[in-house]
């Protein structure tokens, strides 16, 4: 079913979960509910270099889900700015005005 306000062939966000890493670090896990299509993953990786919260980070895909790697902060802050750079991926979205993502449940920091 379309949402208002979005791009039918954008995926939509299930579950965030982030878990501290005994490496150091955070890792963040995106569940959509489909394999996001090229152009979309583009956007996503495009919005994550632009984030400047997110520097060092990688989005790497496996079919329907997304793991965010190489970052240094912890905890809600981290999904936060997963959560932005995953609404500005959004074609239609303006980033400055972001109005929230419907339907993801974020979960509380977990340790790996």
């Amino acid at each position: 079913m379309h949402r208002p306000g979005t791009d039918p062939a954008s995926p939509r966000v299930l579950r965030v979960e982030s878990m501290s890493l005994d490496c150091g670090g955070t890792a963040v896990v995106v569940e959509l509910d489909r394999t996001p299509e090229r152009v979309w993953m583009k956007s996503l990786k495009r919005a994550v270099q632009a984030n400047t919260a997110l520097e060092g980070a990688q989005a790497k895909f496996d079919g329907r889900f997304v793991y965010f790697v190489g970052m240094e902060e912890s905890g809600n802050r981290v999904q936060h700015h997963v959560m932005q750079a995953l609404i500005s991926a959004e074609p239609g979205r303006d980033p400055a005005r972001p109005k929230g993502f419907p339907g993801a449940a974020l979960s509380s920091s977990m340790t790996a």
